[in-house]
C-alpha cells in the first residue's frame, strides 16, 4: 500500500493550509474549503469558434473532468445552463502576458486569460482543487486566484539517447509536466550511445547509429562488471516526432530538440566515420563518458550538419534549436589536416576555437529557419555566436557571463538541477551517476544569480532540470528520479518569492504525493527517510539526532550494540580504555521498513577533533563542512556526494588541534578513487607537527597509492597539519584527459597512546 494514502489528515490542519494546496503557489489565492460547490458530472461552456482549440486542449489531460461545448436550440426543447465561462483577451496593461484569473463562484466558474496557455494553466489550478463525491460529482471550493509565472522557461530535459523511451512514455512524462505548469520539454535526441531521430536523407543514422551492441553493467567506475552483450536501441520516426510535438502543443509545452555537435558524436560517426577528424571506424558507444571523436570542420562535415538541420528544424515549431556544444575534446583536431587548415584560413588561435567556427556556421544556417541557437555553457569559451542563447550547467557563472553579454540564458546548474544525482544517502537507493541532490537542496535554487546586476535580470529566461539516463533504464525509474524533486523546481521557476520550504513540504505531503499515487507514478519516497544529524562538542564523542522530514510518520531507531530509551537523540562516547569503537544504528519512518537507513559510526580518539583550518571545498561537494572529516563515518563506495568533501585542483591543507600534546601513533586518511567520474587519488601527502602553530615541522611525506592510507607516527605534538597535493592533470587516454581531476577526502583518524 502506498504510504501516503494511509495517512489520516485532520480537518483542522487541512483548513489551516488550504491556501497552499496548489503547486506552484499562485500569486494571489483565497479558498473557502468550508463551502464546496457541486457542479454535477461535467463542465459546460458555450460553443464558441474562438475557444474550440482551447476546449480540445483542456480535455487532453483533464483527469476525467470533461468540458463540453454546447449551443441551446429552441426547437429541441432542451436547455443547458453553462457552468464554465471563458473570457479571452482579458487584457490590462498592468498584467503579465501569461496572467490568468480563476473565479469559482456558487453558480459558475469564470476563467479570464490573456492567451490560451494562461487559460490552460488556470484549468490546471482548478484540477488541483477538484474533489469528487460518491456519485462522482465535481466538487470545487469557492476560490479566487490571480496568477502568472515569473519565468518564461520552466523546463525538464530528457535524454533518450543513453536509454530509449517510447512515445507513450513520453506522453505520460508530458502529462505530469503540464499538471505542474512546466512549459518547455528539452528532448535530447542524439549522443554517443544512440541517434534517435529518423532522417530521410541519411537512413544510416538510424539503421547503424540508433543501436549499440552492448551496454555497460553497473557504474562506469566498476570496470570489472563488464557489459551486457545485447543489442540495444530504437529511434523515433518523423511521424512519431510530429505526434509528440503536436501532443505537447495541446498541453502548451514547447518541445526543443537537441542534436549534439560537434562532440558526443560517436553514434553519428559510427554511420559516417569520414565526417570525423580521425575517420576511424568505431561502433556506437556502449559505455558512458566523454569521447575524443568529434565532427571535423571540413566542408563535407559542415554540409552534413546543415542537412540534419534542414530535416529536423521543420519538425519543431519552437524558436529554439539546441546544438549541445558541450564536452567536445580538441585533441583530434591537433592532428587533423582539415581542422589545421580551418585554423589558418580563419585566423583562429587554437584548436578549441574550431568549435566556435563550426557553431557560427550552424548559427547562420539556423537563422534561415528562424531558429535561435541554444547550447551548453561551453559555447562561451569558443566564442558565442551572434544572438544565441546559453544553457548554464557547470554552475551559474557561465549563465551570468552570458547574460552580461546580453544573451538569453536558461539556468540548469548541476548543484540544483541534475536529477540523475542521488536524492538520498539511503544505501538502498538505485544506482545513480553520483552526486547528491535531495529535495531540500533543489528548493534552494533560484534562476537569477545573487551577484547579477539588475539590468541583466531580464536575460535570465528561467530554469530547467536535466535527466541524463546512463543509469535510468525504464520509465518507472525515470519518474522515481524526477518526482518529487520536479515539484520543488516547479515552485522555484514559477515564483521568485516562493513559499517557505515548510509550506512547500506540507503541500507535497498532503496534496501532491496523493495525486501522484492516483496517477500510478513511481515517485521517490526519500522524503520519508530518517536522517542522522551528527555533531560533537568534544573529542571522542558524537551526538546523534534522528530527524524525519515527514511529520506524519514517527521515527523508529535501533542500536545494535548499545541500549537507550531515547528515540531521536543520543550521545555516544568512546570508552576510556579504547582507541576506537564501532556502533551500528538503523532508523526508518513507521511503516516504511523498506526505506530503512543504516549507519556505522567508527568512534576514535580524534572523532570530533577541532579543525583550525581547512582549504575550502568546492560548494557542490561540501556537505557537512570540516566536521565531515572527523564525524566517525566513512564515505561510501560507490560514492555519492553527501559523504565526501570534494576539491577541484586545489592543494588541500588541514590543521587539527588535539587540545594538548599527544604521543602520536598513527594517522589514517580516506580518499576516493573513481576515475570514470574524474575523481583521482591525491599524488602526495605531507604531515607536519607542532606545539606552536607558528612552528610546524615535517614529520612524514609519502605518495598515495590506495584509498585508505595508514601513516605511522612517533612524535609528541598538539597540532597536526596535512598538506595533500592533488594529481596535476587527468592522463591522456582517460576520461576527461587534460582536465583538473577532483580530489575527494573523508574520514581522517589520528590515534595516540
Amino acid at each position: 500500500m502506498r504510504f501516503l494514502l494511509s495517512l489520516l489528515i485532520v480537518s483542522a490542519v487541512f483548513a489551516l493550509k488550504a491556501q497552499n494546496m496548489i503547486l506552484p503557489q499562485p500569486k494571489f489565492i483565497t479558498v473557502d474549503t468550508t463551502h464546496y460547490v457541486n457542479f454535477g458530472k461535467a463542465l459546460f461552456t458555450y460553443n464558441d469558434a474562438a475557444t474550440h482549440r482551447l476546449i480540445e486542449s483542456l480535455n487532453t489531460n483533464s483527469h476525467g473532468l470533461e468540458v463540453h461545448r454546447f449551443r441551446n436550440s429552441p426547437s429541441s426543447g432542451i436547455r443547458i445552463n453553462a457552468n464554465l465561462f471563458l473570457h479571452p483577451k482579458y487584457d490590462k496593461k498592468e498584467l503579465d502576458y501569461d496572467n490568468y484569473t480563476l473565479d469559482i463562484q456558487a453558480e459558475a466558474i469564470h476563467i479570464y486569460y490573456t492567451n490560451e496557455a494562461s487559460a490552460y494553466m488556470a484549468f490546471q489550478s482548478l484540477l488541483q482543487l477538484l474533489k469528487t463525491n460518491a456519485q462522482k460529482d465535481i466538487l470545487l471550493p469557492l476560490t479566487h486566484i490571480n496568477d502568472y509565472p515569473d519565468f518564461e522557461w520552466r523546463g525538464l530535459h530528457l535524454d533518450c539517447s543513453r536509454h530509449f523511451f517510447s512515445t507513450q512514455e513520453i506522453k505520460r512524462f508530458l502529462n505530469t509536466m503540464a499538471y505542474y505548469k512546466f512549459n518547455k520539454f528539452h528532448w535530447h535526441l542524439t549522443d554517443d550511445q544512440g541517434w534517435r531521430i529518423e532522417l530521410k536523407k541519411y537512413p544510416e543514422l538510424t539503421s547503424v547509429g540508433a543501436y549499440r551492441d552492448s551496454t555497460k553493467i553497473g557504474h562506469f567506475n566498476e570496470f570489472e562488471k563488464g557489459y551486457e552483450k545485447q543489442r540495444y536501441g530504437g529511434y523515433y520516426t518523423q511521424k512519431q516526432v510530429q505526434e509528440i510535438v503536436a501532443y505537447a502543443a495541446k498541453l502548451h509545452i514547447e518541445v526543443i530538440p537537441e542534436i549534439e555537435m560537434p562532440g558526443h558524436a560517436r553514434a553519428a560517426l559510427a554511420a559516417f566515420p569520414e565526417l570525423g577528424c580521425s575517420q576511424e571506424q568505431l561502433p556506437v558507444a556502449s559505455t558512458w563518458g566523454i569521447f575524443n571523436e568529434v565532427f571535423c570542420s571540413k566542408k563535407q562535415s559542415l554540409n552534413f550538419l546543415k542537412d540534419v538541420i534542414e530535416e529536423v528544424a521543420p519538425l519543431f515549431p519552437s524558436n529554439y534549436f539546441h546544438i549541445g556544444g558541450d564536452e567536445a575534446p580538441s585533441i583530434q583536431r591537433e592532428h587533423c589536416k582539415h581542422c589545421q587548415k580551418t585554423i589558418k584560413k580563419h585566423h583562429l588561435h587554437n584548436e578549441h576555437e574550431v568549435q566556435g567556427y563550426i557553431l557560427k556556421e550552424m548559427n547562420a544556417h539556423l537563422k534561415k529557419h528562424n531558429k535561435t541557437l541554444i547550447g551548453w555553457d561551453e559555447i562561451i569559451e569558443s566564442g558565442l555566436p551572434d544572438n544565441c542563447a546559453v544553457m548554464s550547467w557547470r554552475g551559474m557563472q557561465g549563465g551570468k557571463q552570458a547574460a552580461e553579454q546580453k544573451h538569453p540564458v536558461v539556468m540548469s546548474p548541476t548543484t540544483y538541477c541534475y536529477f540523475d544525482y542521488y536524492q538520498s544517502d539511503n544505501p538502498n537507493e538505485p544506482l545513480a551517476i553520483g552526486g547528491y541532490l535531495p529535495l531540500e537542496k533543489v528548493y534552494q535554487f533560484t534562476p537569477i544569480p545573487q551577484d547579477l546586476d539588475t539590468q541583466y535580470h531580464a536575460y535570465i529566461l528561467g530554469g530547467q532540470a536535466n535527466l541524463w539516463t546512463e543509469y535510468i533504464a525504464d520509465f518507472d525509474h525515470l519518474m522515481y528520479m524526477t518526482y518529487p524533486r520536479a515539484l520543488a523546481l516547479a515552485e522555484k521557476v514559477w515564483n521568485k518569492n516562493a513559499p517557505s520550504y515548510e509550506d512547500f513540504l506540507h503541500k507535497v505531503l498532503f496534496y501532491q504525493l496523493p495525486y501522484l499515487d492516483t496517477q500510478n507514478i513511481n515517485y521517490s519516497k526519500a522524503i520519508a527517510d530518517a536522517n542522522f544529524v551528527l555533531s560533537s562538542d568534544s573529542m571522542g564523542t558524537v551526538a546523534v539526532h534522528v530527524e524525519n522530514q515527514n511529520p506524519l510518520l514517527p521515527t523508529i531507531t535501533n542500536f545494535r550494540n548499545i541500549s537507550t530509551s531515547s528515540k531521536t537523540d543520543f550521545q555516544l562516547h568512546l570508552p576510556e580504555h579504547k582507541v576506537q569503537d564501532t556502533i551500528y544504528l538503523s532508523s526508518f519512518a513507521e511503516g516504511m521498513e523498506d526505506r530503512k537507513k543504516e549507519i556505522t559510526l567508527y568512534l576514535s580518539q580524534s572523532t570530533g577533533c577541532k579543525i583550525d583550518s581547512l582549504t575550502p571545498p568546492h560548494p557542490k561537494f561540501n556537505n557537512g563542512g570540516s566536521f565531515t572529516l572527523v564525524n566517525g563515518v566513512y564515505g561510501r563506495r560507490p560514492w555519492n556526494g553527501s559523504d565526501w568533501l570534494g576539491f577541484s585542483g586545489d592543494t588541500i591543507t588541514v590543521i587539527f588541534d588535539l587540545l594538548e600534546q599527544r604521543e602520536l601513533t598513527q594517522l589514517e586518511l580516506s580518499c576516493l578513487k573513481a576515475e570514470g567520474s574524474w575523481i583521482y587519488l591525491p599524488e602526495h601527502i605531507s604531515v607536519f607537527g607542532a606545539n606552536d602553530k607558528n612552528a610546524f615541522e615535517e614529520v612524514e611525506s609519502r605518495a598515495i597509492h590506495k584509498e585508505i592510507s595508514e601513516i605511522p607516527l612517533a612524535n609528541n605534538y598538539r597540532y597536526i597539519k596535512l598538506v595533500i597535493a592533488p594529481k596535476d592533470k587527468i592522463p591522456q587516454g582517460n576520461e576527461g584527459a587534460g582536465q583538473n581531476p577532483w580530489t575527494f577526502i573523508d574520514e581522517i583518524i589520528i590515534t595516540w597512546n
